[in-house]
């Protein structure tokens, strides 16, 4: 328990006593990939004792909840795959009487074990070399515990602003065994050391000077951009800039505390109050802070806008509402009643137009252009995120005014993604090449060694290998937990055999709604081996289309005919990329071809994806 003078947790035979173990392998298997390095970490860390008291949301209000005073709840919650509410305002669960009921947001938090596993992750920490990492938010120690438990307290450096923060977690990864060095600074500030990875568990929009001036050349940033669902990866340059990617899964944290509270008048007078301009709505109101894409995309068009939500609903009618507020004065309300939808906006700004603005751009392309953009963060710490014909810069700008960006088409007039020189700013739309004669007559059977050897050594030229998903990287049958296919475990291994022969990776795909395959390939960890993916869904077209396969070549930055395509159907994984100018394509058959089918022209087939290995290598098959 927590002693109410001290703040210091104490001893109790319940909290020793309990077999936490079990509780904690489950919570692994949740957090982690089969074979993740990270499992283990996992599994080793008793997060009960890093959580003794949280805050739980109860009727509106947060509610004190102490651990020990209930064992069972304590482990149940402490081996979820859930982040736990510490601090509330400036309330800090471990000072605050059990059953104590407090208004306000939450600043600090145990992070969710899987999401902080994700960042992780996406640091590339090696396990075995002198690669020294800085973690921002230090919160409760958890994370610094799983990070020592793979590379050891002496590579670990943790920061907080919050003095009682680093104190707690520095007496509880005692008691546990790590003695990682943790320190009371702020990230804004200069810091006392350089790292080789930093991972932020605060969200930053800048990303603060001092953090890249902390990161040495070559090494690599995790952060996520405030109030987005972003996850922002880069890697630092010898100009002190960095460049890298939007990742294409989501996390959301807390913001760094020094931002300033909504302004309540204001709150009060968007909820209430008629709007200077007045007008009927076009789409339905929705609740933003749970569309994180859009919000997202809000975020990059108007940053600092607040957001409430309320619904009340009876048999007869259902009525929403959905209130923006901005620092500069500006506010939006749109409400709905049955098909009714009236927007009220007053202020500088229409904040309600952002808004439709995002949703317009959602209709008319099937996506938004955030994951997998392009960034560039200066040595000032704005963030310039490009993807296809779309940029925008942000960081920059006060609350008051938000530069202008343009949202146009990630894809360009002709059908085809740009392709970017990200130094010299050159552009070059992939464009199919020509198509190829695949008549009866230059069709032929399967190939014998001989033509093997002859394929594998014209296979060497090949830069990219895209990948069908379904019957190809991944199984057959749904994982429904996870809403998708599975990645095999096989297929895993060849994608990192793939990638450590230079090779670059792309997903083509046909899709139906709800089939964004990122998940999948997330949780088999292979998600970063890919350049980008090209989904039929969300283009609008799909493997019978030639701008398809404009998108596909675009996305390795090549040309078509240094393409390679991977699948298990002879029309869209073998005949399609090849009448459209890819250079290669591999039918997946364990079984051989069905009677009446035969391979055209440019296209080999293999028994089993690691076979692929071999003959980009240049050598034949035995």
């Amino acid at each position: 328990m927590i002693d109410p003078t001290s703040g210091r947790q104490q001893d109790t035979a319940a909290d020793l006593a309990v077999d936490w173990r079990p509780r904690a392998r489950r919570l692994a298997g949740h957090a982690t990939a089969p074979g993740s390095r990270w499992r283990a970490a996992i599994e080793a860390t008793p997060r009960h004792l890093m959580v003794p008291r949280w805050w739980e949301r109860h009727d509106g209000r947060w509610v004190c909840i102490d651990g020990p005073s209930d064992p069972k709840a304590w482990l149940e919650a402490a081996y979820s795959d859930r982040s736990l509410v510490t601090q509330v305002g400036s309330y800090h669960a471990d000072h605050t009487p059990p059953g104590v009921r407090v208004g306000g947001s939450p600043t600090s938090s145990s992070t969710e074990p899987g999401l902080m596993v994700q960042m992780l992750r996406h640091a590339s920490i090696p396990a075995h070399e002198r690669c020294e990492v800085l973690e921002v938010g230090t919160g409760s120690g958890y994370g610094a515990a799983i990070a020592c438990h793979l590379i050891g307290d002496g590579r670990l450096t943790s920061i907080d602003v919050d003095p009682y923060l680093v104190k707690a977690a520095e007496e509880r990864l005692t008691r546990i065994g790590h003695l990682p060095r943790l320190t009371v600074a702020d990230a804004t500030m200069p810091l006392d050391g350089e790292w080789d990875r930093i991972v932020a568990t605060v969200s930053l929009c800048p990303i603060p000077p001092s953090l890249l001036a902390a990161l040495r050349t070559g090494g690599r940033l995790v952060t996520t951009i405030t109030n987005t669902s972003l996850i922002l990866t880069a890697e630092k340059q010898d100009d002190g800039s960095a460049i890298g990617r939007i990742e294409r899964d989501t996390a959301m944290f807390m913001r760094t505390r020094d931002y300033p509270p909504a302004d309540p008048a204001l709150l009060k007078r968007a909820r209430a109050r008629r709007g200077e301009d007045v007008r009927h709505g076009g789409y339905p109101v929705m609740e933003l802070v749970e569309a994180w894409e859009v919000r997202s995309m809000l975020e990059i068009l108007a940053p600092g806008i607040e957001h409430h939500y309320a619904e009340t609903s009876t048999e007869e009618s259902e009525h929403r509402m959905a209130v923006m507020t901005h620092p500069d004065g500006s506010w939006a309300r749109a409400e709905q009643s049955g098909d009714q939808i009236t927007i009220h906006q007053g202020g500088p700004r229409r904040l309600w137009n952002y808004l439709d603005e995002v949703r317009d751009m959602w209709l008319r392309h099937g996506r938004l252009p955030l994951y997998g953009a392009q960034a560039l963060i200066h040595p000032d710490g704005s963030i310039r995120l490009r993807r296809g014909t779309w940029s925008a810069t942000i960081g920059r700008q006060t609350p008051s005014a938000p530069a202008p960006v343009r949202i146009s088409s990630s894809v360009s007039p002709e059908g085809h993604e740009p392709v970017r020189d990200e130094h010299v700013g050159r552009q070059a739309a992939a464009t199919p090449q020509r198509r190829r004669d695949i008549s009866p007559s230059t069709r032929r059977t399967p190939t014998t060694p001989h033509r093997l050897l002859e394929e594998s050594m014209r296979l060497a030229g090949i830069k990219v290998v895209a990948f069908d998903c379904g019957g190809t990287i991944c199984g057959n049958q749904i994982d429904h937990l996870l809403g998708e296919k599975p990645v095999d475990p096989d297929a895993a291994n060849t994608l990192h055999a793939l990638r450590r022969m230079g090779k670059k990776l792309a997903v083509a795909s046909d899709t139906l709604p709800g089939e964004p395959r990122w998940p999948a390939l997330a949780k088999a960890e292979v998600d970063d081996l890919f350049e980008g993916a090209a989904l039929s869904y969300w283009l609008g077209f799909g493997k019978a289309d030639p701008r398809f396969w404009g998108v596909v070549a675009a996305i390795g930055g090549c040309r078509a005919d240094q393409v390679m395509m991977v699948g298990n159907r002879l029309d869209y994984d073998v005949v399609n990329p090849l009448e459209n100018g890819i250079g290669a394509a591999a039918l997946l058959r364990p079984d051989g071809l069905l009677p009446g089918e035969a391979l055209p022209e440019g296209a080999i087939m293999i028994h089993h994806l690691s076979q692929l290995v071999p003959l980009l290598a240049g050598q034949a098959l035995s």
